[in-house]
């Protein structure tokens, strides 16, 4: 009788501790992804937008335009102010595709880094450049950049 006795406690005492063992694991891992999606929330100036594009810091240094006369310098993606740097990641289309979907049905092509946006007006061939990173130069009128130069970066 004694040798089940001590049989049923060494039964009882694995499973308990596999159990606590278990529970340290979850709340380990619980822990992690807290911390990992507290630290997204903080921000960065790094943001997906998607698989094969991401928005960053600007070449010139930050998100302020370089001001070169009454001309601004200023890099960053093609975009448009419907979806900005957020295209909808399920609708199997590219950003450079999405891009001109909402410019056809209205929305307007903007140039994007980060959390500064300018619209971009005076070319009509902005479509060939949508989702492209561009470096643009011209003169800043309120939130407008009217386009005497636009190249792309490789």
């Amino acid at each position: 009788m004694k040798e089940n006795r001590s049989l049923l406690s060494l039964i009882a005492f694995c499973t308990t501790w596999v159990l606590v063992m278990s529970l340290g694991f979850v709340l380990l891992f619980t822990a992690g992804t807290v911390m990992l999606a507290f630290a997204r929330t903080l921000g960065g100036t790094t943001e997906a937008v998607h698989a094969d594009t991401q928005v960053t810091t600007d070449a010139q240094q930050g998100d302020v335009p370089v001001d070169s006369g009454n001309a601004i310098i200023f890099a960053g993606v093609v975009s448009d102010d419907r979806c900005r740097a957020r295209h909808d990641m399920g609708s199997a289309k590219s950003p450079a595709e999405c891009t001109r979907v909402c410019t056809r049905d209205g929305a307007h092509y903007i140039i994007i880094n980060g959390q500064k946006m300018y619209y971009l007006a005076g070319r009509e061939d902005l479509g060939m450049l949508a989702g492209e990173k561009v470096t643009v130069t011209g003169p800043l009128t309120g939130d407008t950049i009217e386009i005497k130069s636009i190249t792309t970066e490789d």
